[in-house]
């Protein structure tokens, strides 16, 4: 499973402190801590990974950059997704293949089924 968090690394810190972010793509050592928008996010993609896990679908990789946090599923968990969701959006990227997502709880849900 591949988690994203951008360009952060978290940084261990003494344990009396919130921990901190450091942004190593632009070098910077300005820490960032986790805000209430953050923890909000991380909570609603961990919730969504385990749902998924206890239905046999565990997730293949986790994003939290973007308008929703988004996990990719394998194609099986369509099933359980659309009927979860009450319907899906899906749009086509080649002559095989369309990229499906759900928002559910929080988050963006993506799979690929073939056409």
């Amino acid at each position: 499973m591949n988690v994203q968090t951008t360009s952060a690394q978290v940084v261990a810190l003494r344990p009396d402190l919130m921990p901190m972010i450091v942004d190593v793509v632009a070098r910077t050592h300005e820490p960032k801590t986790f805000n209430a928008e953050f923890l909000t996010r991380l909570r609603a993609l961990n919730d969504m990974s385990r749902w998924l896990r206890q239905a046999g679908h565990p997730p293949m990789t986790m994003h939290l950059q973007g308008r929703l946090p988004t996990i990719h599923v394998d194609g099986a968990a369509a099933r359980l997704l659309v009927a979860e969701a009450q319907g899906f959006t899906g749009r086509r990227v080649n002559d095989t293949h369309r990229h499906c997502s759900v928002e559910l709880r929080g988050c963006l849900i993506t799979w690929f089924e073939p056409l």
